[in-house]
């Protein structure tokens, strides 16, 4: 094998290191242990953290650090070296079972949504054994990470991985069912697996460091976009620098285990994707939250920024990060593929009911997964799906799924309709549809660029679940299987169907017929968090003890806090830049042109119309700018003193964007009339194409 594939993997402690370096008796009862999600006993437990600090430090580390994910949407960890000292203060290097079974930390100082009092700081985490250890490295050396969940003394989630494990094992005891209706005797257990396209920008650092709402914002508030509509860019060949900097991304995860797979420029000037290989949710979450860390500091260290957020520049693309869903078998069988014979062909006609049903009766909930501040500027363009949940699945499916539907005489056989014996399904690909069938998965297209993938797929595993179990509730006592399951199946299609919609969501008249089959348009954050708390959603989430109501209402409160958060500093990075930056160096130039003006009518008969005619719209502009900013300062006074969240959140929504979007134009238009020498910040010419 090259040297270049050899990395991968060389900085994970995988099953084969441990078993080497752990007796018989004790790995078999570890896997065991993870196969069956059960505790270890106190000596396989020291077995591991002996082998795990031998590893670590023989690999270079000085320190170990319990990895998690609280609802902030980073990734923390608090590193503890393994060296102590005894009462003779002479070296110790030790790592106790206790260090890795749990540890301690400040769960005031994360967003807690009111489940944590400022008072109240104490937060535990214990190991996640569903995924490995494994090292990190920085300029301050290695650190031996490892994977945990964050919970409340009260045993509540503080964090999102707890949550996506829980549906997991949800989704998984619903499946089982469905598959012992079938006669499937193989298979032990189920899982879903991702395929996650990151998209991503990036800029010099030199740009960076000179728009003051790039580095605390993450986007450009203000600028005039580039007149540019020939693309270009997309799949082209891959620059030099760009290249180097994305084969050293590549070596940094492949080293952590992270299988990238596929690497391309996307459609916007300066935008890229990195496409790990499809593997399962446990692990595909992880390495989720590593290819964005890695991207960023990997950036840095080419004199780069990459940009995460959804939507950076204005009038170009945004991005994205499309969830590629799907659900096997433990024997390697794809639930939403079909098969050869008419037993397996009825299942996948099932699992499609299911998902239609689930998705059609939860579609509020999945868009509140996505719902941000960010995302709100980036879905409903045409260039990412719209916020109306719907269906791709393809015509020869969707004929399948109507034939079957509208069977009034019971002529069809479920799972051999004509189409799935004689023909390949040729589903193409809809980027407009926010769920689209692709073959074998289901994609969805609306997380953002900087999500965290946990949340929308511990939804979709829940109402998988959800609906799976009620489909086995009505089956289990059947006693013509077939007959009982086509009914049931024709039943809810008929029902459900309403969500399938194989055309083009960006158009007008989607959304009209959107309207017409009572499916929602929840355009904002503000609009969509609320499926969080719908009484509804509290009793799914609790039946399948994937979140309590107290968490629910957390999440709920956080979202709503992030997206006021995020408008109030918008707003306020946006008065800075004008008062400090934009204005000043605006008066400038027209006091240049005045001077100008002044001295060619000193010099005598000279006609400086055109040099007045420029400054009295420079002035006027300048002016407009001043006024629309300071009714925008008024309005984030009065928002701030508001105390109800929810009020607060609507206010943003409802007037704060607008203005800021009002106040935007006149600068954007003011950029236009002003010389480069005179404006303060680098431009979109200077960021995307220089």
């Amino acid at each position: 094998m090259s040297k270049n594939f050899d990395l991968f993997g060389e900085d994970v402690l995988t099953d084969e290191i441990l078993e080497k370096k752990m007796s018989k008796k004790g790995f078999k009862q570890y896997k065991e242990a993870v196969k069956n999600n059960e505790d270890l006993d106190k000596d396989v437990l020291e077995e591991i953290a002996k082998a795990m600090k031998e590893w670590a430090i023989k690999k270079g580390a000085t320190h170990y650090s319990h990895w998690f994910q609280p609802l902030n949407g980073i990734v923390a960890e608090k590193q503890v070296s393994f060296l102590s000292a005894d009462l003779a203060n002479k070296p110790i290097i030790e790592f106790p079972v206790e260090a890795l079974l749990s540890g301690e930390t400040d769960a005031s100082s994360f967003p807690n949504g009111g489940l944590r009092s400022v008072f109240e700081a104490r937060g535990f985490t214990k190991w996640d054994y569903t995924y490995p250890a494994f090292l990190k490295e920085d300029t301050n050396g290695k650190v031996l990470c490892i994977p945990t969940i964050f919970f409340s003394p009260a045993g509540e989630s503080l964090d999102k991985r707890t949550p996506l494990l829980k549906s997991s094992e949800a989704l998984n005891n619903q499946l089982m069912r469905i598959l012992k209706l079938f006669g499937d005797t193989k298979a032990n257990k189920t899982f879903s697996t991702v395929g996650i396209e990151q998209e991503f920008f990036l800029i010099k650092k030199e740009h960076y460091k000179k728009r003051k709402d790039l580095m605390l914002v993450g986007r450009t508030i203000l600028g005039e976009p580039i007149k540019d509509s020939i693309q270009k860019h997309y799949m082209s060949t891959i620059s030099d620098k760009t290249g180097n900097f994305l084969k050293c991304v590549e070596k940094s995860l492949w080293k952590l285990g992270v299988p990238t797979k596929v690497k391309h420029n996307e459609v916007s000037k300066r935008q890229y994707e990195i496409v790990p290989q499809y593997e399962t949710l446990s692990y595909g979450a992880n390495h989720d939250f590593l290819t964005m860390e890695i991207l960023q500091k990997e950036a840095r260290k080419h004199d780069l920024i990459c940009l995460l957020h959804e939507k950076p520049f204005k009038g170009m693309n945004g991005s994205g990060k499309h969830n590629n869903w799907s659900i096997y078998t433990d024997t390697g069988v794809n639930l939403f593929s079909y098969g050869n014979n008419a037993t397996d062909n009825a299942r996948f006609i099932l699992m499609i009911t299911a998902i239609l049903s689930a998705v059609d009766k939860y579609a509020s909930l999945i868009r509140a997964t996505v719902a941000t501040a960010g995302n709100d500027n980036r879905l409903s363009g045409n260039e990412a799906p719209t916020p109306i949940i719907s269906i791709y699945l393809g015509e020869e499916l969707t004929e399948a799924i109507d034939e079957i539907a509208n069977d009034d005489k019971n002529k069809i056989k479920l799972g051999i309709t004509e189409f799935l014996v004689k023909n390949k399904i040729k589903t193409d690909r809809n980027r407009t549809s926010p769920f689209a069938f692709i073959g074998n998965r289901f994609e969805f297209r609306m997380p953002g660029s900087n999500a965290s993938i946990t949340e929308c797929n511990t939804v979709l595993n829940t109402i998988m679940a959800e609906s799976l179990s009620c489909i086995a509730d009505k089956l289990e006592n059947s006693n013509d299987f077939y007959l009982d399951l086509k009914k049931l199946v024709k039943d809810l299609l008929n029902k459900h169907k309403r969500i399938i919609y194989n055309g083009n969501s960006y158009s007008k008249e989607w959304k009209e017929e959107a309207k017409a089959r009572n499916l929602k348009n929840l355009e904002t954050t503000v609009d969509a968090v609320g499926a969080f708390v719908e009484p509804e959603t509290i009793g799914l989430f609790e039946r399948y003890n994937v979140y309590t109501k107290k968490e629910l209402e957390a999440r709920y409160k956080i979202n709503l806090e992030t997206y006021t958060k995020t408008i109030l500093l918008e707003a306020e990075v946006m008065e800075d830049m004008i008062t400090k930056e934009i204005l000043p160096n605006s008066l400038k130039y027209s006091s240049f042109l005045a001077n100008n003006i002044v001295n060619e009518k000193n010099i005598g008969n000279i006609n400086t119309e055109t040099e007045e005619k420029i400054l009295k719209g420079i002035n006027e502009k300048i002016k407009s700018i001043y006024e629309s900013l300071d009714t925008l300062k008024q309005v984030v006074l009065q928002t701030k003193n508001i105390e109800n969240i929810n009020e607060k959140a609507k206010v943003c929504k409802e007037h704060i964007k607008d203005k800021m979007e009002k106040t935007r134009e006149l600068v954007d238009n003011l950029e236009s009339n002003v010389p480069k020498e005179y404006w303060p910040i680098p431009t979109y010419e200077d960021i995307l194409i220089s």
